[in-house]
C-alpha cells in the first residue's frame, strides 16, 4: 500500500506555510490499514526550495506581457529559483454569474506559456522545478474587500467590507456550502485543471506540479470572532475560543472535509487519475494556525486517502 502523506514544506518567498501530500497511486482500498505513517524526508526532487509568488494569472493580456518579458528566464536563473506559486483567482473568471468557459481557455493556454518559459529555465540550469498552482482567495473574496469569491456565491446579507468579522462569517457560510459555493469552486479550479494534466504528462522529467485548492483559508463564524470596542476584550475572547476547542472542531468538521470533497472531484474527472498519480497536493491549515502553535498542539500532521478517509487527527490535540 502506498500511503499519501501530508508533508510540510518550507522555505518559500511568499513566507506561507504548506502541507503537501504525494498523491502517487490513485488506488487505495478502504478495507487497508489506517495507521499513519511517516511522511518521507524528501518528497521533491530538489536540494533546497527557493521561489516566489508569480505575476498572478488573468485571462487577459497582462499575464501575456508578463511572460513576453525577455528578462524573464534569465532573472530566474540568476535567483536561483526553482518553486513557482501561480495564484488563480474565481472571480477573475466569472462573467454575469457564471463561469466563462473563454477566460478558462485563455488561462489553460497562460499556464502551458508559463511551463514553456520554466522549461527554458531547466534548460539552462538542468535542474528540476516546481509548480504549484494556488486556488487564491485572500479576505474571502469582493464581499469583504478582498479577492477569490465571486459576488453572489454565497448568501451575502449581514455582511460588509467594513465589518472585521466579515472573513469569518463568509466562511461560515462558505463551509455549509450555501448556494452550492464549495462544489462552484471546484467546478472552477478542475475546469483549469484539466488543461494541466496532458502539460504535466508532456514534462514531468523535469516539473513537478503542486496543486493548492484554496489558499490561507480561515474559520467559519456566524457571528465572527473579534468583539469590537475593546482590544483587550477581543483579545480575551479569542483566547477563550481556542481554549474551547472549537479550532479542532473547525479542522475535523470543515477544513478535513472540504479537502476531501477537492480530492474526490478531482478523481471522479477522467483526467484525475493522472493528477493523482503526479502531482503534489498542497493543503494548508486555517490561517489562524498560530493559535495552535501558542497553545503548545502538536504539528498539523494528518493524513489524506485517496479513498476520502482520513486519519491521525489525533496530532492535532494539545500536548499542554
Amino acid at each position: 500500500m502506498q500511503r499519501k502523506t501530508i508533508l510540510p514544506l518550507t522555505g518559500l518567498l511568499t513566507l506561507f506555510v504548506v502541507l503537501g501530500v504525494a498523491l502517487r497511486n490513485p488506488s487505495c482500498s478502504a478495507s487497508e490499514s489506517t495507521t499513519p505513517i511517516q511522511p518521507p524526508q524528501n518528497p521533491l526532487p530538489l536540494e533546497r526550495v527557493s521561489g516566489v509568488n508569480l505575476f498572478h494569472l488573468e485571462p487577459n493580456d497582462e499575464f501575456d506581457a508578463y511572460l513576453a518579458n525577455p528578462d524573464l528566464v534569465s532573472n530566474f536563473v540568476a535567483l536561483q529559483w526553482n518553486t513557482f506559486r501561480l495564484p488563480i483567482e474565481w472571480d477573475d473568471y466569472i462573467e454575469q454569474g457564471i463561469l466563462d468557459p473563454r477566460k478558462v481557455a485563455r488561462a489553460r493556454l497562460g499556464i502551458q506559456a508559463l511551463i514553456s518559459r520554466l522549461k527554458e529555465v531547466h534548460q539552462q540550469t538542468g535542474k528540476p522545478l516546481f509548480l504549484i498552482l494556488d486556488f487564491h482567495q485572500y479576505k474571502f473574496g469582493q464581499v469583504c474587500g478582498g479577492v477569490g469569491v465571486p459576488r453572489g456565491a454565497i448568501p451575502e446579507e449581514g455582511l460588509s467590507a467594513s465589518d472585521s468579522n466579515c472573513l469569518f462569517k463568509a466562511y461560515d457560510r462558505f463551509w455549509q456550502n450555501q448556494n452550492r459555493v464549495q462544489d462552484r469552486w471546484n467546478e472552477w479550479a478542475l475546469s483549469l485543471l484539466e488543461g494541466v494534466a496532458p502539460l504535466l504528462a508532456q514534462n514531468s522529467a523535469w516539473l513537478s506540479l503542486g496543486i493548492e485548492p484554496m489558499n490561507e483559508p480561515q474559520f467559519g463564524l456566524p457571528n465572527g470572532l473579534f468583539a469590537g470596542g475593546n482590544p483587550v476584550a477581543a483579545l480575551l475572547g479569542l483566547k477563550r475560543w481556542a481554549e474551547s476547542g472549537a479550532p479542532q472542531r473547525q479542522v475535523d468538521l470543515n477544513l478535513i472535509p472540504f479537502y476531501q470533497r477537492f480530492v474526490g472531484a478531482l478523481r471522479a474527472k477522467p483526467f484525475g487519475a493522472a493528477l493523482l498519480e503526479g502531482a503534489f497536493f498542497i493543503a494548508e491549515p486555517f490561517v489562524f494556525d498560530h493559535l495552535r502553535l501558542s497553545l503548545g498542539m502538536a504539528p498539523l500532521l494528518f493524513d489524506i486517502r485517496i479513498d476520502g478517509r482520513y486519519t491521525g487527527m489525533g496530532a492535532l490535540t494539545s500536548t499542554s
